[in-house]
């Protein structure tokens, strides 16, 4: 191998790790929880609930992921830093639904309070 193909292989590595770590940046899974409002200030473990949604953040979209239909939902994402609400009532029968929410950084919390009093919560960092 010559030094002008050598040199061409490392180039193409730092473009494809570059790019690779753009797209890890704006895209990342969204852990959903089950939320017992009981139990909030205990800090004992609990037993593994199987949850019935599933989140990705990408580029100032979240995408919610239904497996159940929970009926009518009310989804509230909260800037931690700033208090900044963004707030949307949908129903999940179809099983997919959009979110725009903002992409200024920071910590989110996300709540998804369905018609029967559950609460789903989940967070991410920009």
């Amino acid at each position: 191998m010559n030094y002008f193909t050598a040199f061409l292989c490392v180039m193409m590595q730092f473009h494809v790790e570059a790019a690779w770590s753009a797209k890890a940046e704006t895209e990342q899974d969204v852990v959903i929880k089950k939320e017992n409002p009981e139990d909030l200030n205990e800090s004992r473990p609990r037993s593994v609930i199987g949850v019935p949604i599933s989140c990705q953040y990408s580029e100032g979209t979240l995408c919610f992921q239904f497996w159940d239909d929970l009926g009518c939902v009310e989804i509230v994402v909260e800037n931690q830093q700033t208090g900044t609400t963004c707030t949307i009532a949908c129903d999940t029968s179809n099983g997919c639904i959009l979110m725009q929410v903002p992409t200024d950084g920071g910590s989110y919390r996300l709540q998804i309070i369905t018609e029967c009093g559950n609460i789903y919560y989940g967070t991410y960092t920009l």
